[in-house]
């Protein structure tokens, strides 16, 4: 049947019956799929339009599995084939009773396409269809500055905020969701609900935007080591969090060595860790140039660790630390080396202690008298 409607709104039966024809048939039973409507059936034509007919109990089903797997199910479309076009996903086809399942997956490190353009193939054609449906995505990812994607838990430093983001997605209802910021044992816990468009299915959250928040809360710990973490919920269960730390690694002391721990490291490459700037400085003598610490190798591959050998030091406490221009903001150490120093200076002889109970206590006794 064929009915006209009217600008404003109102329906009435043609006369007469429309025809269709089969595109990619030369002679087709069966009018679904691609096929070319014409009106009336015989006589001149007053329309013609092509267009896809699919069963009345034909339906869509997308199932998401996580953030970046999930299957669409063709219920009772008639069609054999199924495929996506362009996006950079793995792809499955299965056949179960009247559903055509198409699993998508996007590789690791790569973002979920909002849309998937989806390639439609019935048997009694050879004419394809293209389809735009969604990605059937439920979850929470995360990427740093480089596009590299982070895992729950994972640790970001303050200077590796710029870029960095949070990736909600959710093709069936993206509400319900929320953000807290606080430390990890619950002090200054603030919430934010994250409003979306109506219909939207997916939200990116830079994490640069809460950086006064995080700065705020870093304020509240004195620790070196400590950390904010930013927690996405849903409806009060959590799907995902992020950790934000003054420092991504921390320079540990071992032997002869200095050898960076943590894992802010994933990233980095061996390139970045051939030219890292770690630098020494005696604190007794601030004006002289600091000295720059040469790389280890292991069979031909540099190491996470640099030769400071303290016997060929002079006394004294040595701070060493990350250059101005160094890719990863690791957490500096004190590395004292017993044996007399020329300074009288007594804060500088306090930090020589290398005690480390003894240096705290004294540098307390060296702050009170000053104060």
């Amino acid at each position: 049947k064929l009915n006209w409607v009217s600008d404003e709104g109102g329906s009435s039966l043609a006369n007469g019956r429309p025809a269709c024809t089969v595109l990619g048939a030369a002679v087709s039973t069966q009018e679904l799929g691609p096929v070319t409507l014409r009106y009336p059936a015989h006589g001149g034509s007053q329309l013609r339009s092509r267009m896809v007919l699919l069963p009345q109990q034909a339906s869509l089903k997308l199932e998401p599995r996580d953030a970046t797997s999930g299957r669409l199910c063709f219920s009772n479309w008639g069609i054999n084939t199924a495929r996506v076009l362009g996006a950079p996903v793995q792809q499955h086809v299965k056949r179960e009773n009247d559903a055509l399942l198409l699993e998508v997956t996007v590789a690791r490190g790569e973002r979920a396409p909002e849309w998937l353009e989806i390639e439609l193939g019935w048997p009694h054609t050879t004419y394809p269809v293209r389809f735009r449906a969604l990605f059937p995505a439920s979850g929470v990812r995360a990427f740093n500055g480089e596009g590299h994607e982070l895992q729950s838990g994972a640790h970001l430093a303050l200077q590796q905020v710029l870029g960095s983001r949070l990736v909600i997605n959710d093709s069936n209802h993206l509400g319900g969701m929320e953000l807290r910021i606080g430390l990890p044992d619950g002090r200054g816990l603030r919430s934010y609900p994250l409003r979306v468009l109506n219909g939207a299915v997916k939200l990116e959250i830079p994490v640069l935007d809460y950086l006064a928040d995080i700065q705020q809360l870093l304020t509240i710990d004195d620790s070196a080591d400590a950390m904010v973490a930013m927690t996405v919920l849903k409806r009060g269960n959590i799907q995902f969090s992020l950790h934000i730390a003054r420092y991504s690694a921390v320079l540990e002391r071992e032997s002869a060595n200095v050898y960076l721990a943590g894992e802010g490291l994933k990233w980095v490459s061996q390139e970045e860790l051939e030219n890292l700037p770690v630098l020494a400085m005696r604190l007794e003598h601030p004006e002289d140039e600091p000295m720059a610490l040469n790389p280890r190798y292991s069979e031909g591959v540099v190491t996470r660790a640099w030769g400071f050998e303290p016997e060929k030091r002079e006394s004294g406490s040595w701070l060493i630390y990350p250059g101005a221009e160094s890719s990863v903001p690791f957490r500096p150490t004190l590395w004292p080396i017993a044996g007399d120093t020329t300074t009288e200076n007594p804060l500088a002889k306090a930090i020589n202690i290398s005690d480390q109970r003894g240096r705290i206590e004294a540098i307390d006794g060296v702050i009170a008298d000053m104060t």
